[in-house]
């Protein structure tokens, strides 16, 4: 998979001030600098994005977009994505350090706010320029036999600690029902169940329905969606991790040979 990381041009520019290079490495140091610019989505600015922490970018011959848009803050959902990409061979977008306690970007919508419902996010221009650079990014992933595309969540929320919340913008009920007899049955049989169940909207009451990114975020124009929020202890434990990597894979495996998008 064609791998692309964008981050800080600043880092480079300083090194090359306090060390010194021959002419052969300035090159080489030049060459790598417009390769990072050149890297950047055209049409959105990326400095602000990448100023804050990363976004990486790992294209696959695939119609099928995995992404962890709150890589570090919604924790080891960056490394469930990074490691579901590699064993399905999707394509993968992972943001890591954006949204943070002292500046809580939203990155997969131009908000900030955490817990907030749609009408208090806040619309900030340093939000919005991040949500560009992801949005521009998403899209140079989407391809013309896109099927879906799936976030990946993390939360501590009491009531919902033994299950996985699916949200699901554009997808029909046969699609719905397909979705959690698939990942029922995985969970299962990867050992996490009954301490870890599905639960799918549409076809029973979940908390997170991501009102926010429906409204005027990634969700309004990449559809299918599905949005899966991942307890805090199946991300935390070592063992329910690999366990959950495995049924995820499976699942989506599964789906994906079965036409389900």
């Amino acid at each position: 998979m064609a791998r692309l990381m964008f981050q800080p041009a600043h880092d480079l520019v300083f090194a090359a001030n306090f060390v010194k290079i021959n002419a052969m490495q300035q090159r080489v140091f030049l060459f790598l600098l417009l390769g990072l610019l050149w890297a950047w989505p055209a049409g959105a600015d990326c400095g602000l994005a990448v100023q804050y922490g990363q976004i990486e970018a790992r294209k696959a011959a695939s119609g099928y977009i995995l992404a962890a848009p709150h890589g570090l803050f919604d924790k080891y959902t960056d490394q469930i994505a990074g490691a579901l990409c590699q064993q399905l061979g999707w394509n993968c977008l992972i943001a890591r350090g954006q949204r943070r306690a002292r500046h809580p970007i939203n990155v997969n919508r131009p908000t900030e706010g955490v817990h907030l419902s749609s009408d208090q996010e806040q619309h900030t221009q340093r939000a919005r320029q991040v949500y560009a650079c992801y949005r521009e990014t998403l899209h140079q992933l989407k391809t013309s036999h896109f099927r879906l595309y799936v976030e990946l969540h993390g939360n501590a929320r009491s009531e919902s600690q033994h299950q996985i919340e699916i949200a699901t913008p554009g997808l029909s009920l046969l699609q719905k029902q397909q979705v959690a007899e698939i990942f029922s049955r995985a969970l299962q049989q990867q050992g996490l169940s009954p301490r870890l169940r599905v639960a799918v909207q549409g076809l029973e009451k979940i908390y997170f329905t991501h009102g926010s990114a429906r409204k005027f975020g990634v969700f309004a124009e990449m559809r299918p969606v599905l949005a899966l929020e991942i307890p805090r202890w199946v991300r935390q434990e070592p063992a329910a991790r690999k366990s959950l990597i495995a049924a995820l894979a499976q699942g989506f495996h599964e789906m994906e040979q079965a036409g389900v998008f």
